[in-house]
């Protein structure tokens, strides 16, 4: 074994349990929860209570949120991760529960 080969061997290592642990990782993501399968937040949930959270944008009280905008939605939030054109999808804000994409709470924060 020459010197060159001593050397690469850590890395020729590194790949293989690299490629490995993908090919593994890659066989349980279908397990893992889709959005899909995420209980819908409800609007009584205290943490949703605390933010304002409504699933519906349009009926958010101007009074109680001088903040919000009627054009600002669940989906169209940088914390949303719901896919585009999806009716419920997930919230960093909501871990474990699906929003409305037409919701709104007072965590929103504009798509860049």
């Amino acid at each position: 074994m020459s010197n060159h080969d001593r050397i690469n061997l850590p890395r020729r290592r590194f790949i293989e349990i690299a490629a490995g642990t993908a090919a593994v990782a890659s066989g349980l993501l279908p397990a893992l929860a889709h959005a899909a399968d995420l209980p819908h937040l409800s609007a009584t949930d205290p943490t949703a209570k605390s933010l304002g959270y409504n699933p519906e944008t349009k009926n958010v009280p101007s009074s109680k949120y001088a903040n919000h905008r009627p054009t600002q939605e669940c989906g169209n939030c940088n914390l949303y991760t719901g896919a585009a054109g999806a009716e419920w999808g997930p919230c960093q804000i909501f871990p474990g529960k699906a929003v409305h994409a037409r919701g709104w709470c007072s965590a929103y924060v504009a798509k860049t």
